[in-house]
């Protein structure tokens, strides 16, 4: 976002917190506003750093005015009474609580997110299926196609012709010139060719049957004699093979089991955490709740169907696709939707969000000063981004090619906007 010019020193007041920092119509914006700002965007330790560094608080006093602006003309023009606004709010709040309640624990899941040798060990023993390597080669290749081949039927040599120019590459690559070379100037296929004819991690049974027959068989290193193919004529250098269904060993694989083991603890530790917080606010899942179909509008279920039940209310499937359609956007939505259990999992999710929201309400986090700071600034946001929106002001929908034109388009936005709502900055 574009920032106002900044703010060294408050004017029309003292220096404390009734200081006026700028003014909104008939508001004063003080110091006081500014630091209860500052207590929902940054940590403590960082606000105690922008209390003695001018330059990054001021970036943060122009990051807040610029805010202040937005917010201000979303209000005037009712976004903030959408049903959009409103769901995506309730969301950001349940979200926030969620986070904060799950924070207090934190040393209690880090504990338990690492994973022993032995631990690792016996997961690799356990998991005899698992770390397969499928039969696969690397080798280096020249393919001079034939006219009328599979791939490129219009595209190619006679056939004697490209005999003789693959036979010409041969004699070249055992006289000594390299397959940088060679290859670069002699295949037809060009996405090989330019790297000295590497093709890496080939699986059996994607290639003709000629060439994986030759690349079973070529003594590792050397070039092989011409191979015919219907797509043409291949020279072949084997790199590497691997025939036969391998284990990787253990030494290869105990990060990736490490990791593994590590987040199934760690599940399990957050399994367990929730089970009394869900019986705490009697949460209760109907069988909508469990069933693998469409994300949104799944069949046989209704919008005002049933999912669940908390504190005695209803979670309707409604309430769960607003979550659905926050979490992901449009472009994203059918890769991650699409996926075998994702509804399954997404309720879940969902669920137990609801669940955190309503433990941290009972144990009050959402009436603590550090919540409502944050609360106020991630509202600020969330106006911002559905006004920039409707205006079409966001940095991709922004007009001109270059940052520049960008910076200026929004410069010109945010000028307007601060004329229509009143706005003006203390002077020095």
């Amino acid at each position: 976002m574009l920032l106002l010019a900044a703010i060294a020193t408050p004017a029309w007041g003292d220096s404390s917190q009734n200081a006026v920092l700028a003014k909104l119509g008939d508001k004063s914006i003080r110091e006081s506003d500014f630091d209860f700002f500052l207590q929902g965007m940054f940590p403590p330790e960082e606000r105690a750093a922008l209390r003695t560094n001018a330059t990054p608080r001021a970036e943060a006093l122009d990051a807040y005015l610029d805010l202040m602006v937005l917010s201000a003309k979303a209000r005037r023009d009712k976004i903030d009474q959408s049903t959009n606004f409103q769901k995506a709010r309730e969301l950001m709040q349940m979200k926030l609580l969620a986070q904060t309640l799950s924070e207090r624990e934190r040393e209690r899941f880090m504990k338990v997110a690492t994973a022993t040798e032995q631990e690792v060990r016996n997961y690799y023993d356990r998991h005899t299926d698992k770390f397969q390597m499928q039969p696969n080669f690397t080798v280096r290749q020249i393919v001079v196609f034939v006219k009328g081949n599979p791939a490129f039927p219009d595209k190619g040599h006679a056939d004697a012709e490209a005999a003789e120019i693959a036979k010409k590459a041969l004699t070249r690559l055992r006289a000594g010139e390299t397959w940088d070379v060679v290859a670069k100037e002699c295949s037809d296929d060009k996405n090989t060719g330019q790297r000295g004819g590497l093709l890496e991690d080939g699986r059996f049974g994607y290639f003709p049957k000629e060439m994986e027959a030759a690349i079973r068989q070529q003594e590792i290193g050397k070039p092989g004699d011409v191979v015919k193919t219907d797509f043409g004529y291949h020279v072949l250098q084997v790199e590497q093979r691997q025939t036969e269904i391998q284990r990787q060993p253990f030494e290869k694989v105990k990060d990736v089991i490490a990791n593994d083991v590590a987040n199934e603890k760690v599940a399990a530790e957050h399994r367990a955490y929730l089970e009394p917080i869900r019986a705490a606010v009697k949460l209760q899942e109907t069988p909508l709740a469990a069933k693998d179909t469409f994300v949104l509008t799944p069949p046989n279920i209704r919008s005002n169907d049933v999912i669940a039940t908390l504190e005695g209310k209803p979670i309707y499937q409604a309430d769960f696709e607003w979550f659905a359609r926050d979490a992901f956007r449009m472009e994203q939505r059918e890769q991650m939707f699409s996926r075998p259990g994702a509804r399954i999992s997404m309720v879940k999710t969902f669920l137990n969000m609801k669940a955190l929201e309503a433990y941290a309400r009972q144990q009050g986090l959402d009436q603590t000063s550090d919540f409502k700071a944050v609360t106020q600034v991630e509202e600020m946001k969330l106006l911002g981004e559905f006004l920039q929106e409707r205006d079409k002001t966001t940095p991709w929908l922004l007009p001109g090619k270059t940052p520049e034109d960008k910076d200026a388009a929004l410069k010109k936005y945010l000028a307007g906007l601060r004329t229509e709502v009143g706005f003006q900055v203390a002077t020095k």
